[in-house]
């Protein structure tokens, strides 16, 4: 292990307030976030087959990352991805959900006196064949 990746992780352990869980699991109720596409205006869930190749029209191939390198290979991930920029999540119980959830898993890790965030990132579109290969240790 590089000396970087090693300070990296001391870093991030000194800052557990108390032994806690590696991971967490739960339940709750299901919210739909209320999604809506650039182009496309809301979206149902679950998918029509109608509003999935509709959807995908708007995607184009999920990257994945190999160190310090972001990539694109159909034999690692076939996957199709929808930057944050073009689609909104605007059920107003979404925020106060995942609020609650971020709360649930910051107790569960030990991380109370941490600030501990949520970001929307992507929305990941998997059809029928799609994939993403176990991760090999660089």
């Amino acid at each position: 292990m590089q000396e970087a990746t090693r300070k990296k992780i001391g870093r991030a352990l000194s800052q557990i307030d108390r032994p806690g869980s590696f991971c967490v699991s739960g339940s709750s109720a299901a919210t739909l976030p209320g999604l809506e596409v650039d182009d496309l205006g809301p979206i149902g869930l679950p998918l029509t087959a109608k509003q999935a190749k509709e959807l995908i029209k708007q995607c184009h191939p999920a990257p994945y990352g190999k160190g310090e390198e972001t990539l694109v290979d159909p034999k690692v991930r076939r996957v199709w991805r929808l930057e944050p920029d073009r689609f909104s999540l605007t059920n107003p119980d979404w925020d106060r959900y995942i609020a609650e959830t971020v709360a649930k898993v910051q107790e569960g890790l030990g991380l109370e006196k941490q600030e501990l965030e949520s970001h929307l990132y992507d929305l990941l579109l998997y059809e029928p064949g799609s994939f993403f290969l176990p991760h090999p240790r660089w």
